[in-house]
């Protein structure tokens, strides 16, 4: 496992620990995503519109120059 993704179970656990299992979820899902060889855009698009602030934050940084 590299730092990174020690860097980021830290945080999921963190957010299971704060009580927010539904962002930790969206959070492993993404993870899960970035590592397979074969995921697609719409795949990364349902998994981000479970979340609605994550996905405005996500549009408003695709969105800025």
């Amino acid at each position: 496992m590299d730092t990174r993704s020690h860097g980021l179970q830290s945080w999921i656990d963190r957010l299971n620990e704060a009580e927010l299992p539904a962002l930790a979820a969206v959070v492993q899902d993404l993870q899960r995503l970035a590592q397979q060889e074969h995921s697609s855009v719409q795949q990364l698009a349902d998994v981000l519109l479970r979340d609605a602030s994550l996905t405005s934050k996500v549009l408003r940084v695709g969105n800025s120059a």
